[in-house]
């Protein structure tokens, strides 16, 4: 070499024979002539080394190092950072190639910055198509970084860990301190570049980076693309995980020396750590099944640890959760005398589900035990605990931080056994109990309602739990049909016991007797939460009609709250149209004192409940002396053997009359029904739940609570599994047939309204009357025989002809809910310049009752007033988040707005929109029960103020579906049926997404463009596991003068459909679609893709330039072409 060289290109060899000569073509045309390439030859057994030593013979600036065994890339590039002889550093692996600039641009970079490190882009070639992820994960995201900041920058906690070595140029003191920290023998065969770059970015001072992509990485060409045939393979995948846990004490003790950056740094190894190892069991997930996949996550665990395991499935492979659950070995049998329990449960307001745990925990602590209780939330009024006992709020922060805490929690207080009561209506359970069983600790799970119920709620719950049960100690339900569906679902470990006996039970046993029945009226009563699913609260109203037919001198009186399905106003009304309003008596909530002074002349419990899991008011009734007359429910506790009970079948207020009425003309047999009940009811308060819950936790429960499955059991549950499957089927059914039906009447009326509107006016004549209304709204007026399906026409005129809907608004008098520390949805509202329209968007997400939001606004360097509004309506709701910003475009906004959200839903709002209706708890309930990553709605267009009659006319109905798809499904089957009905709508407004799953994926929105919602939307919806529509207007959308919608232009909406085609194309690549699916996902594709030839074609060269240069990718590059082309044949 001539001169000495100023950068060196490190490149470790093995068997590259097939590439080398490209990647030495690629270092020998840099634009900078001082370099020196070190190819170091890991005993290839190919013609490698041919291939160097004929560049060798052509340029003295190729050397060539071997090594006499194979030693791996990590020693192989030691041995070349040892021989360079160059200030800085650059590395090339065989089968890559570096831009010709790469050396020329990086090592100017850090001349001009005084920088000891550069970072640089990175193009990906793959014949298959490039990962977004990975794509966007390989470029640089910071212009320059200190010292302090440069690892948790780079390796960002919580956030996949690229630590390619070949994307910086490094001052080789770097490389040299790294090394140094690292043992001279290790050999290491996979993920060997990480440990190297994580220590010598921990020592470096300043990072700077280049925008340009200046290596070109052939994505998949070595072994990465290889799935895993069997154990050998996957151990090999396996070794992945040495090379970072091996310099585990080396990182801590460099971040004790580096003092403020200590915890950032460590984080930042932890996090990358455990990347590393959900990597590897990723493979294990999506490559092997049965005894294999066990037999890789049992290698995987022996490796690091069934804690470690877990913390990497929480943090970055979700996804791995039935394997982990499906392979746990069933845990340790508790201590002998275990000291510590650890109750769990979502809150401590007041409800059954609180009060079985605080009976739970004053019974413990009397025992001798030390009870802590751990709530995921803090509710707005708790219940009183008993001294001694420490309430603890898990994080909720990421998975991975609940799994820390869970785990922090059971070592910090030497818990023997978890008792965890929030298992039926979450999916995070699973979590604890693995994270629990990792650290010896047994968690036992209370079931509180009958197994079938999520059935009869329509949701999937049941194969949930199924598949996670089994990671539990002990499953215990209230019921022993529950026992036996469970067992025959292959859940042995199951029992169960009794509730503890209610306030007014324990009450009523002390002041009550038993009852007779005198001359006079006939007292019925009725207390819970009104309710027209479960309590079936509107079938009281149908028994007193009943009654009354069999003119039966009574009254009814009806005791309870109101819920959002059914209020006392509502039932009231039912009442009045029966014609037995003056029979009933509402009496709304009532303490226990109340309830106990009301029911004293009370003859008889109506039960008229469709599904149960322990009624409590049962024996509440029989305590008072009151014989049970209710809708057989066979499974009940309450019910089996109970002599103070008669049943009648399901949903006939017929024969409920007939019993009421034959106990009523049989007085003896009601007082020895009053007194059976009573003594029942004494009997059941005396069992001695102590003992119980000792014995439960010893194992040792007699036998009678764990019964096995018997034929009579199974035909009970069949039964009740046809009749659940056939209600739901008809409830479908009905509510389909009946919301169309409701929703073609209203329509319809509403077009006649305009229609005399229009006739009525002054200047009225029929040429113009027809025409002023759309014909699709004309066939409203016209006789149902004479036209088809209205569907269509509904979807139309419902945004047509109705007035703008009002922002929903909470009541003036209306109390301010607290902030929750898990809220079920977080709003993201981006905010620019929208101080007119403000106040009803945020005031409008604020009022939604029944769920807890957060609203998250990003105030987008407003300068109008809405930051100052924005304050003022933080100030009074703790519930609105704000953040500023400086004006960087809405899709920055959204971005952050999903970084900082906490909901467990994700649902986003423009800031001159609003949601006119309460819709939000309808939202999450459907979601909740249907487990769905997506939950699709619709929007009412209105017009406020002059805009285009062309927009106009297309947007007034756009946002109108015709058809519904209540069914849960994939959402790429989701997206096609859409689009075959031309009811596809990408607008990311128009639905709420599970906010873990949105993370998952990665997506974010493209900064600086229009028609941003089609890539957006697009990439959730193909990797959406369950997705649905629900046909509610939960959206208002204005369409005004000088929004984006009414102001776009060709130059802004080409660039928009460009990046969001080249985007699509690339999320496309990484699936393979369904057959039926495909046609129609693709041509939504294919939609964007003639948007922007569309444009392409009204631009000038100056602007198609510019477009060309918005993305460097051969990928993209293509598509311009293709564009081009097909612009100008167009």
């Amino acid at each position: 070499m001539a001169t000495e060289p100023r950068v060196s290109i490190v490149m470790p060899l093995y068997n590259d024979e097939d590439f080398v000569a490209d990647a030495l073509d690629s270092c020998l045309a840099q634009t900078l002539r001082e370099i020196e390439v070190i190819c170091v030859d890991d005993a290839s057994t190919d013609g490698t080394v041919a291939v160097v030593q004929e560049y060798q013979k052509r340029d003295s600036r190729v050397r060539l190092l071997r090594q006499p065994e194979n030693s791996s890339a990590f020693q192989a590039r030691r041995v070349g950072i040892t021989a360079a002889s160059a200030r800085f550093v650059l590395f090339l692996d065989g089968d890559d190639q570096l831009d010709h600039q790469a050396a020329a641009a990086a090592l100017a970079r850090a001349s001009s910055a005084g920088a000891d490190v550069v970072g640089f882009g990175v193009e990906i070639v793959a014949p298959d198509g490039v990962p977004s992820k990975l794509a966007a994960a390989l470029q640089p995201t910071h212009d320059e970084l200190r010292a302090a900041d440069i690892i948790p920058s780079l390796f960002p906690a919580g956030q996949a860990a690229n630590g390619h070595l070949w994307r910086y140029l490094f001052d080789i003191r770097l490389l040299h301190a790294a090394y140094s920290e690292i043992g001279d023998d290790m050999k290491f065969y996979r993920a060997n570049d990480l440990p190297v770059s994580f220590l010598a970015l921990a020592h470096a001072r300043k990072y700077v980076s280049v925008p340009d992509r200046l290596y070109r990485y052939h994505f998949r060409r070595g072994t990465s693309g290889h799935r895993v045939d069997g154990v050998d393979r996957f151990a090999f995948l396996l070794s992945g995980v040495a090379p970072i846990t091996a310099v585990r004490a080396q990182v801590h003790s460099l971040a004790e020396r580096s003092g403020a950056a200590a915890v950032g740094i460590v984080a930042s190894y932890e996090s990358a750590r455990l990347h590393i190892i959900a990597n590897v069991l990723g493979y294990a997930i999506r490559d092997t099944a049965g005894s294999l996949q066990r037999a890789c996550i049992d290698m995987l665990t022996r490796e690091v640890g069934a804690i470690d395991v877990i913390r990497a499935a929480a943090a970055f492979c979700a996804e791995a959760l039935p394997a982990l659950s499906g392979s746990s070995e069933a845990v340790a049998t508790p201590p002998r005398e275990p000291r510590n329990i650890l109750l769990a449960t979502r809150r401590l307001d007041t409800g059954g589900l609180q009060s079985v745990l605080v009976d739970q925990a004053e019974r413990l602590l009397a025992a001798g035990h030390v009870v802590s209780i751990v709530v995921m939330e803090r509710g707005e009024r708790e219940l009183d605990l008993p001294p001694g006992i420490d309430v603890i709020e898990l994080t909720n922060e990421s998975q991975l931080a609940r799994v820390d805490h869970w785990i922090e929690i059971c070592r910090d207080r030497s818990v023997d056994v978890i008792i965890d009561h929030h298992i039926l209506y979450n999916e995070h359970w699973p979590w604890r109990a693995l994270a629990a069983k990792a650290v010896g600790v047994p968690t036992i799970g209370w079931l509180h309602n009958f197994a079938l119920r999520p059935l009869f709620d329509g949701s999937r719950r049941i194969s949930f739990l199924t598949a996670h049960l089994a990671t539990l100690f002990r499953v215990v339900t209230l019921s022993a049909a529950d026992v036996v569906f469970w067992k025959m679902r292959g859940i042995h470990r199951v029992a169960y016991l009794p509730n503890p006996p209610s306030s007014l039970t324990v009450a009523a046993l002390q002041t009550s007797a038993e009852r007779s029945i005198a001359d006079g009226r006939f007292e019925l009563a009725w207390w819970g939460r009104l309710n027209t699913t479960t309590k079936q609260t509107q079938h009281l109203v149908a028994v007193a009609a009943e009654l009354r037919a069999r003119r039966i001198d009574f009254r009814l009186t009806i005791i309870g709250p109101d819920s959002r399905e059914l209020s006392s106003t509502g039932l009231r009304q039912q009442a009045q149209a029966r014609g037995v309003d003056d029979a009933i008596e509402l009496l709304g909530e009532l303490s226990t004192d109340e309830l106990l002074s009301t029911l004293t002349d009370a003859h008889l419990l109506v039960s008229t409940s469709a599904i149960e899991g322990y009624q409590l008011t049962i024996p509440e009734a029989e305590a008072m002396g009151m014989p049970v007359v209710m809708y057989d429910l066979p499974w009940l506790d309450t019910v089996r053997d109970n002599p103070g009970v008669v049943t009648t079948p399901q949903g006939d207020p017929a024969a409920l009359a007939d019993a009421i009425v034959d106990l009523m003309r049989d007085p003896q047999r009601y007082e020895r029904l009053s007194r059976a009940g009573r003594d029942w009811a004494r009997q059941a308060a005396s069992e001695d739940l102590g003992r119980l819950l000792e014995q439960l936790l010893a194992d040792d429960l007699p036998s009678i609570y764990q019964p096995e499955p018997t034929m009579e059991d199974a035909s009970l549950l069949l039964d009740w599994l046809v009749r659940i499957g056939e209600r739901n089927v008809g409830t479908a059914a009905a509510g389909s047939a009946a919301a169309d039906l409701d929703s073609v009447r209203r329509e319809r009326d509403l077009a006649r309204a305009k229609l005399r509107q229009i006739t009525e006016g002054p200047s009225f004549r029929i040429g113009r009357a027809i025409t002023k209304v759309p014909r699709r709204i004309r066939e409203f007026v016209r006789p149902a025989a004479r036209r088809g399906s209205p569907l269509r026409a509904v979807a139309a005129a419902r945004a047509a002809v109705a007035t703008p809907p009002a922002p929903l608004r909470a009541p003036s008098d209306a109390p301010t809910p607290a902030r929750a520390a898990e809220p079920d949805i977080s709003f993201v509202i981006p905010v620019y310049n929208a101080e007119a329209w403000l106040e009803d968007c945020v005031t409008s997400v604020l009022a939604q009752t029944g769920v807890d939001v957060e609203v998250i606004c990003i105030n987008d360097g407003s300068t109008d007033g809405s930051g100052d509004i924005l304050r003022r309506l933080a100030r009074g709701d703790a519930r609105l988040r704000v953040i500023d910003q400086p004006n960087s475009g809405q899709s920055v906004g959204r971005n952050r707005g999903l970084d900082a959200a906490d909901g467990r839903y994700l649902i986003y709002l423009d800031s001159d929109d609003y949601w006119p209706s309460d819709v939000a708890e309808r939202l999450v309930r459907t979601a909740d029960e249907q487990s769905l990553d997506m939950l699709l709605f619709d929007c009412i267009a209105f017009r406020d103020g002059d805009i285009d009659e062309k927009v106009w006319k297309w947007y007034s109905t756009y946002y109108q579906r015709t058809y519904t798809y209540r069914d849960a499904r994939p959402g790429v089957q989701l997206m096609a049926a859409m689009r075959r009905s031309k009811d596809y709508r990408p607008h990311v407004g128009l639905y709420m997404a599970r906010t873990d799953f949105v993370r998952e994926q990665g997506v974010r929105f493209i900064p600086g463009i229009v028609h941003q919602d089609n890539p957006y939307t697009f990439r959730l919806l193909l990797h959406a596991a369950r997705a649905a529509h629900e046909r509610i207007d939960a959206y208002a959308r204005r369409m005004r003068p000088g929004s984006t919608i009414t102001t776009l232009n060709a130059e802004r909406s080409a660039r928009g459909y460009y990046l969001s085609y080249v985007e699509m194309t690339r999320a496309l690549s990484e699936v393979e679609l369904p057959s039926e699916a495909a046609e129609h996902v693709n041509n939504i594709v294919d939609y964007v893709f003639d948007g922007a030839r569309k444009q392409f074609a009204t631009l000038s060269p100056e602007a198609l330039a510019e477009l060309k240069a918005l993305d460097a990718a051969h990928d993209a590059q293509r598509i311009y072409a293709s564009l081009i082309e097909s612009s100008r044949r167009a």
